[in-house]
């Protein structure tokens, strides 16, 4: 999610970029949302927020759910579709 947030800041810089994710384990999700600033620093910082574990077989929906509110924020949000 660094690598992902510094590729972010070559292409649109700012003081912060934010940058979503998710990983899964068997049908278990979980969600990581991360702020990261001090680029230009020897260290950046990085303040990371996980979600509760989410399973596939019972919080389908759910999933689903946080997945377009994402989408939402960072592709159509930016382009004027609020």
């Amino acid at each position: 999610m660094l690598v992902a947030a510094w590729l972010n800041q070559q292409h649109q810089p700012k003081t912060e970029q934010e940058i979503f994710g998710c990983y899964t384990i068997s049908d278990t999700w979980t969600f990581v949302h991360s702020i990261v600033s001090g680029f230009e620093d020897d260290y950046p910082l990085m303040v990371t927020e996980i979600s509760r574990k989410y399973t596939q077989k019972t919080e389908a929906e759910t999933i689903f759910q946080i997945l377009k509110s994402i989408v939402w924020l960072k592709v159509c949000v930016p382009f004027g579709f609020a």
